[in-house]
């Protein structure tokens, strides 16, 4: 490679262009595109709004209206900017609300399940394992040992 093969690319992009060039490693010019990001606003609206629909039917395409946002973007930016898609984020919410109603001992877990926006217990049996990694019934009889 000679010094003036890549004209006026920046140092960092050279070593990216020598490899696309070879054909080496699969790279993409893409890596360096920089990925799309909610606003802060943006952000905690949606959070509020998916927070007060916890128990009940979430609408993502209200969400991203009230965001500005059309439903495809707004899933994929709230992806890229929380980590987790947006319902993913509201199920760790679900469970979280689950936790605490589980632990304060007083419903049984079929309406701790409806309470907290789930289908039925079932649905939420499937959830919290996968989040928790014990069911429900298994959370409450630890904290009840403890």
């Amino acid at each position: 490679m000679t010094a003036g093969q890549y004209g006026n690319a920046p140092e960092a992009v050279r070593p990216l262009l020598t490899t696309l060039r070879r054909g080496d490693e699969k790279a993409s010019v893409f890596a360096f595109v920089r990925k799309p990001k909610l606003a802060d606003w943006q952000v905690n609206l949606a959070m509020k709004l998916l927070r007060a629909r916890l128990a009940g039917q979430v609408a993502i395409p209200e969400i991203a209206e009230a965001c500005r946002l059309s439903p495809c973007y707004f899933i994929r930016t709230f992806t890229e900017t929380v980590g987790v898609s947006p319902y993913a984020w509201l199920i760790e919410r679900r469970i979280e609300q689950a936790c605490v109603l589980i632990g304060d001992n007083v419903m049984p877990i079929a309406q701790v399940a409806l309470e907290c926006g789930f289908a039925d217990q079932s649905h939420l049996t499937k959830a919290f394992l996968k989040q928790m990694g014990m069911t429900p019934a298994r959370w409450r009889q630890t904290l009840s040992q403890a």
